[in-house]
């Protein structure tokens, strides 16, 4: 084995020694942090076979080796050039210790082309985009501190993807304060690049469809000769509206309460950005970036209010809450940035100290049948605060030996703050809720199992990166809600990462070209339509959440797929796969749960408000009364049983005179009946569900049945 791998390592040596990096591009980037670089892609090309080759050093994600892959594909469509007689080798120079994202791929075709054709790249030209196996170029993310890396290191022609020109950015307004006396502060505001990179920049910015477009731009002597089709040109994806359940319109309420407090934050974070004392330019770029973003997702939300696309609405709004208040903590305390000081260390105690009053409030709260969905959401997003706190602790723990983003650990903060305080307002939702009280007590089995089989799937399957983190968000809250007792939590929770895995499963052999993406696209559109009714039905309310969410990357993928996006047809088709199997599964799920499920009615009094609650007959004891009832007319003398409920307001015992049996009959089923009805009838007064008074009518009259039994079996 040893003598292979060494065959092996000196093969790729000697392989690697025969390319020469002919082309080179210089590339923009942006890091975690909102900061713009640069970074050099080498291109370098063989005889060979057919073979696509990543150096590793920066380590390179897997992201960046598919968009390779990609790459060469698009440029031997664009060259009708036969490639599978060269291998192609990139290599990227970099300070970061790893490269991750597809944002380099039309870049590398580019490059490809050029090696291929022997023509050389000016200096002066750079671009970003992502690129599929069609040529067409991509959305990226960063774009605008990726055009100002890029000015700032001297390049003249900046190529971006089509329909990124609109950025929302940090820029410089001068005001006149008092009559000639002026001052200058940053704003954010949206801005078009074609326009601000001449003006500001001294650079032109194009936007490209496709590797042609790219390679006219490149090559071309005169850039405002250059004439770009416009046939491609269509309007943005605009969602049919959808109808609106009543169970969902308090949900759509908080939403838009939700919406409107980001809105205020957002005002409020862009007032105090013009009166702000920072001076650190890199400081005041992450907060204009973070206010923009917030801004976006409002509006992307708003929009989606309205056509009651819910769930896409909520997760918008998350995500601009996030936004607004991590920019509000940077301006009222610019140290929380940095790694360990003081005021973050004393924002995530509160955090903490937050967290476990929000858990003991959940842990205290009576499920009932209409607030069972808002509880459920509540203790999933106290989990998600938990996770993001204790994963927080143990970056404290290596801190010595990592280098650990100050910034980074500051959104995370922000985001359990998001999720406590989206839970608390989720249990006061739930106080206001009456109904059926549910007793999730005999859910333990089948939460134990649920969490089992995910553990046993898990053990054989890899999560992809793009799933992982979701992934592990609902499978880690399903163990830690089934420790806690949070048995329904925890099977939802399981629903959603079982359906992520399936999911998966489809979505791989997309990846790998095995599966019509016209044929699974109209798969998914019918599985959407029979699932109607049953989503609508279903005990879980997210199971209907998540099928609008569906519903909608299923449109915005029949309609870019119809106007030739077919990478964003397919990521929307791969976004829309994951949702529909999360909510059959949380249907399938919620329903078995439900299956199990002892309710109790809640009744209110008139004169008090008084909450009352008065058990309705279990499981058990139904089958108990059809057993005796079909004895009864097995019996050719009928007779007449008068029964009175035990469970009834007025806690009378049961009067049930023995029915007359035929003299053959094996009364040991009913023996093991009556038992189970006792076990029970003691189980409900150990955990003070029914009262002492209750207790020994129901145990009375139990055991009585059973002396008659027994006597009658000798």
């Amino acid at each position: 084995m040893q003598i292979k791998w060494a065959v092996l390592i000196f093969f790729l040596i000697i392989t690697l020694a025969n390319f020469a990096s002919a082309i080179s591009i210089i590339l923009p980037a942006v890091t975690k942090d909102e900061v713009g670089l640069t970074t050099t892609l080498n291109v370098g090309i063989t005889a060979g076979n057919g073979r696509v080759f990543m150096a590793t050093s920066p380590l390179i994600s897997t992201n960046t080796q598919k968009s390779a892959r990609d790459a060469v594909d698009a440029a031997e469509i664009y060259l009708k050039e036969d490639l599978s007689r060269y291998d192609v080798l990139f290599s990227i120079d970099s300070v970061a210790t790893q490269v991750d994202g597809p944002s380099a791929g039309a870049a590398m075709a580019l490059g490809v082309i050029a090696e291929m054709q022997k023509r050389n790249i000016p200096s002066s030209v750079s671009l970003t985009g992502t690129i599929n196996k069609e040529g067409e170029i991509g959305y990226v993310g960063g774009v605008f501190e990726k055009a100002l890396a890029a000015h700032e290191i001297g390049v003249s022609l900046f190529i971006i993807p089509k329909g990124e020109a609109m950025q929302t950015a940090l820029v410089e307004e001068t005001h006149e304060v008092t009559p000639g006396q002026y001052t200058t502060t940053p704003v954010s505001k949206e801005v078009d690049l074609r326009e601000y990179g001449p003006k500001n920049w001294n650079m032109i910015i194009v936007e490209a469809s496709t590797i042609k477009d790219v390679v006219q731009y490149a090559f071309a002597t005169d850039i405002n000769t250059v004439v770009i089709s416009e046939e491609d040109d269509y309007p943005e994806f605009d969602a049919n509206p959808l109808p609106l359940t009543p169970r969902l319109e308090g949900f759509k309420t908080f939403v838009i309460n939700f919406l409107q407090r980001c809105q205020t934050n957002v005002s409020n974070a862009n007032s105090a950005l013009a009166q702000t004392t920072i001076t650190d330019q890199s400081v005041i770029k992450i907060i204009g970036s973070e206010i923009g973003r917030a801004q976006d997702m409002i509006d992307q939300a708003n929009t989606l209010i309205d056509k009651n696309y819910l769930y896409t609405a909520a997760n918008y709004a998350f995500l601009a809450s996030n936004s607004a208040n991590l920019a509000k903590e940077i301006l009222e305390h610019p140290s929380a940035i940095i790694a360990g000081s003081e005021y973050y260390k004393e924002l995530k105690n509160q955090n903490r100290a937050n967290l476990n009053l929000t858990m003991a409030s959940l842990s205290n709260i009576k499920i009932t049948r209409n607030n069972v969905d808002w509880i459920v959401s509540a203790k999933q997003r106290a989990l998600w605060a938990k996770a993001e706190l204790d994963a927080l602790d143990f970056i404290v723990s290596v801190q010595s030996t990592e280098e650990v983003s100050g910034l980074d650990n500051l959104r995370s903060v922000i985001s359990a703050q998001e999720w406590i305080s989206t839970a608390d307002e989720m249990i006061e939702i739930a106080k206001t809720k009456g109904g059926d009280v549910l007793d999730i007590s005999n859910l333990k089995y089948l939460s134990n199992n649920k969490t089992i089989e995910l553990e046993d799937l898990i053990s054989t399957t890899t999560i992809s990166a793009d799933n992982q983190e979701l992934f592990s968000r609902y499978f880690n809250s399903a163990k830690e809600a089934n420790t806690n007792g949070w048995y329904l939590t925890s099977i939802y929770s399981s629903a959603v990462a079982k359906g992520i895995i399936e999911s998966q499963q489809i979505t791989d052999r997309i990846v790998s070209s095995t599966v019509d993406t016209t044929q699974l696209l109209s798969v998914l559109e019918s599985d959407l339509k029979n699932m109607e009714g049953s989503v609508e039905s279903a005990p879980a309310q997210f199971a209907e959440l998540f099928w609008q969410h569906a519903n909608y990357y299923k449109d915005a993928a029949i309609y870019h797929k119809e106007h030739q996006k077919s990478d964003k047809a397919e990521s929307e088709l791969s976004t829309g796969i994951l949702l529909m199997f999360t909510s059959k599964k949380l249907t399938d799920y919620s329903n078995e749960a439900y299956s199990q499920i002892i309710f109790t009615e809640e009744i209110i009094e008139e004169e008090t408000g008084r909450i009352l609650i008065k058990s309705t007959p279990s499981l058990i004891e139904t089958l108990l009364a059809i057993t005796v009832i079909l004895g009864i007319l097995a019996i050719t003398s009928i007779t007449l049983i008068k029964t009175k409920s035990h469970f009834t307001k007025e806690l009378q015992a049961i009067e049930e005179p023995a029915p007359q049996y035929p003299a053959n009959r094996d009364v040991s089923l009913d023996i093991k009946t009556y038992e189970i009805a006792l076990k029970h009838a003691r189980e409900d007064y150990h955990n003070k569900k029914i009262s002492k008074i209750k207790y020994d009518k129901l145990s009375t009259a139990y055991e009585n049945k059973l002396k008659e039994l027994r006597k009658e079996r000798r």
